[in-house]
C-alpha cells in the first residue's frame, strides 16, 4: 500500500512539473518574441531614418558624377584633355571617397550598382580621354564624353538610381 502512495504522489508530481514546465517554457518563449519585437522595433526607429538619408546620400552621388552635371563644376577654359581628365576622375574618386561609408545601410547589390557606375564612368572618361590629343582643348573631352554617355539607352548611373530608388520604397 505505501508503494502505491509512493507511485501515485510520483506520477501527480511529474504531472504538475511536466505541466509547470510547459507553462513556464511558451511564458520565456513569449517574453523572448517581445523583446525581439521591441528590440527590432527601437532599432528600426533609429536605423530607418539614416539608412534613408544613406539612400538620398547616393542618390546625389550618383547624380552628381553624371557627366553632365560633372562638368558643369568646372571652368575649363584654357585647359587641355589631360588636365580635364585628371580633374574629373579626381572629382569622381572624392564624391566616391566622401560617401564609401553609406556602403553600410543600403545592400549589396545597390552597393555594387554605385560602384560599378562608377568604374564605367571612370573607363569612359579614360576611353575618351585615349581618342583625342592629350593637348587639345579640353572643351573636345567635354564634348566627346557628353556624346558617349548620352548614346546609351540606360546608363550604368540611371540603372542604379533607379535601382536605389525601387529599394528605398521598402523602407
Amino acid at each position: 500500500m505505501n508503494f502505491e502512495i509512493l507511485i501515485a504522489f510520483l506520477l501527480a508530481g511529474i504531472i504538475v512539473f511536466g505541466g509547470v514546465y510547459m507553462l513556464m517554457n511558451r511564458f520565456f518563449k513569449q517574453e523572448s518574441e517581445r523583446r525581439a519585437y521591441e528590440w527590432r522595433k527601437q532599432n528600426n526607429d533609429i536605423v530607418l531614418p539614416i539608412r534613408l538619408r544613406a539612400y538620398e546620400r547616393i542618390v546625389l552621388f550618383l547624380s552628381r558624377i553624371e557627366p553632365k552635371s560633372l562638368l558643369l563644376r568646372f571652368d575649363f577654359a584654357g585647359m587641355d584633355v589631360l588636365q580635364l581628365q585628371q580633374m574629373l576622375l579626381q572629382a569622381v574618386r572624392d564624391e566616391y571617397d566622401h560617401n564609401v561609408s553609406q556602403q553600410i545601410y543600403i545592400s549589396r547589390e545597390a552597393w555594387a550598382l554605385v560602384v560599378n557606375a562608377r568604374e564605367s564612368l571612370t573607363q569612359l572618361i579614360n576611353t575618351c580621354a585615349s581618342q583625342l590629343n592629350p593637348q587639345a582643348d579640353a572643351m573636345e573631352l567635354a564634348n566627346l564624353v557628353l556624346a558617349a554617355y548620352s548614346s546609351n539607352a540606360k546608363s550604368p548611373i540611371d540603372f542604379a538610381i533607379d535601382y536605389i530608388k525601387n529599394e528605398m520604397k521598402q523602407y
